[in-house]
């Protein structure tokens, strides 16, 4: 498209981009609150039990995150697919296929991770730092893990749905099925543990649950909401070994953008889990408490993903320039909000997570580190939507890798030999900053090759 055709066109300011990414922030910030309402809930029970869930969720979310490639390859293949299909007069097939693909990746890429998590937990608790001779604490992430393990399908393809979905344009229902699935995890959890004495047991049961409520309703939706594809979707029809190949080759480079993130957060629990339970449940508030920032700037990205992948297709490149723009500017006031909240209110959330005070006494020592980040980690995260809509995964994965090498590595080295919590939430926070100024390097000559 020519510089003049692309001019007269006029894409969402950032008053509009911000009501645009409203349902994928509320959604981003719904899917981590289960995990946090899961802490708060636990921690004020027992704190053993809370050191208990932080290695099984821990173990959990490594895998899962591991496997993020689905979420953001199924967002960035359909929007993409939908945008051309537009240009060539609707298409529908290839939406189609694109929607089966994700889907079928992520049932297959489920069962294999699960199948892998039971028959090698053992060991996994062991690398986690649960010692095989306290059988007691070992029981105690049995009762939350296996049954978390055997639901780990349902929990892709209800995160593979929900991306489809946000490809498809459709945010507000996501939000919709988020909340659902995320009010009835929380209320089956307390019941759990508060009405009927479950226990750890009762808190992994309703989560599996709540996420094949949510996957059921998001795949109604997607076949009931686009009477166009409705007959491609039950032909079955596969996809081309061409969008197939490309997806694939995503996939991979954003799983070794994921395997390195998910990789960090696990090292990080296993050498928190040296120092002792105390530290290990002050290690699990404040990372509940950051992923829930970076799950509400994730909203930013997907905005970037989803209408970057349209505009890059469409090869609307002036469109894109003011959506980068806008972009930054809305996760950089995120982040300052963030940081200004955890450091105003400070003492509030801690205490809404524990009332031990050797835990909060831990945490009041390293808990400014946690705030003065997230600017920097609110920008690493929108660079990261921006570069999903460009089809920069390659990018992406490379300089993940090189700042968990090189900004990462060193400070866990040095919290393990001074065992300090200080230091390893350091090390997290470098490579969220290099993260940042990486991506920041990518874009900034994007556009003079394309005017």
């Amino acid at each position: 498209m020519s510089k003049s055709s692309s001019s007269s066109l006029k894409g969402p300011g950032l008053w509009a981009l911000f009501a645009f990414s409203l349902p994928s922030i509320f959604s981003s910030l719904l899917e981590p609150l289960a995990g946090v309402v899961d802490t708060a809930l636990v921690g004020r029970l027992d704190t053993q039990w809370l050191a208990a869930l932080a290695i099984g969720t821990t173990i959990l979310s490594t895998f899962t995150w591991m496997f993020n490639f689905l979420l953001h390859s199924s967002t960035h293949a359909v929007s993409r697919v939908l945008a051309e299909s537009e240009v060539s007069s609707g298409n529908d097939s290839k939406v189609a296929q694109s929607i089966l693909m994700s889907l079928y990746m992520a049932f297959g890429v489920g069962l294999l991770a699960a199948l892998f998590l039971f028959f090698s937990r053992h060991f996994l608790y062991s690398m986690a730092g649960a010692a095989s001779e306290n059988g007691h604490f070992v029981q105690l992430i049995e009762e939350y893990f296996i049954i978390r393990v055997f639901g780990h399908p349902v929990v892709l393809l209800f995160g593979t749905a929900l991306s489809i979905i946000r490809g498809l344009g459709a945010v507000r229902a996501s939000f919709f099925f988020v909340a659902t699935s995320t009010l009835l995890n929380i209320l089956m959890s307390w019941s759990a543990l508060y009405v009927f004495d479950l226990g750890l047991r009762g808190v992994a049961f309703a989560t599996v649950l709540s996420y094949f409520v949510g996957f059921v309703l998001c795949l109604l939706f997607i076949i009931l909401s686009r009477r166009e594809l409705r007959s491609d979707l039950f032909r079955l029809i596969p996809a081309p070994l061409e969008e197939w190949l490309r997806f694939g080759r995503n996939s991979l480079n954003l799983f070794g953008r994921s395997a390195g993130l998910s990789l960090s957060l696990f090292l990080a629990m296993r050498v928190a889990s040296e120092f002792g339970i105390i530290e290990l449940a002050a290690h699990q508030i404040m990372l509940q408490v950051w992923l829930f920032a970076s799950f509400f700037t994730d909203g930013v990205a997907i905005s970037g993903n989803i209408l970057g992948a349209k505009y890059w297709a469409k090869k609307q490149f002036e469109l894109l320039e003011e959506l980068v723009k806008n972009l930054l500017l809305m996760g950089g006031s995120i982040g300052l909000a963030f940081c200004f909240v955890y450091l105003l209110f400070s003492s509030f959330i801690q205490g809404l997570f524990t009332t031990d005070p050797s835990v909060m006494n831990v945490l009041s020592s390293i808990w400014w580190i946690l705030a003065i980040s997230q600017l920097s980690n609110a920008l690493a995260f929108s660079l990261d939507g921006i570069l999903f809509g460009l089809e920069r995964f390659n990018f992406l994965r490379r300089h993940m890798l090189i700042g968990v090498g090189v900004a990462f590595l060193p400070f866990v080295v040095l919290a393990w030999q001074q065992e300090s919590l200080l230091l390893l939430w350091l090390g997290l926070i470098i490579l969220n900053l290099y993260r940042m100024i990486s991506g920041l390097y990518a874009v900034k000559d994007l556009w003079p090759r394309y005017k």
